[in-house]
């Protein structure tokens, strides 16, 4: 149990959050699903790579 709560919390969550997702959107189709939580990865990335540039100056 401590081993799902520790590592494996988040990608627990990402799952529950991603069935919820296709319940909700009738089965949009998992690839949609990727493509999003992939922008949203990306958008992120950008974010903090955009805050360490002006941590820089």
């Amino acid at each position: 149990m401590s081993g799902l709560r520790s590592g494996s919390a988040a990608n627990y969550h990402h799952h529950m959050r991603e069935e919820w997702k296709g319940r909700r959107e009738g089965k949009k189709g998992r690839r949609e699903v990727q493509k999003e939580s992939q922008t949203f990865l990306f958008e992120t990335s950008t974010t903090a790579a955009t805050t360490t540039t002006t941590t820089a100056y």
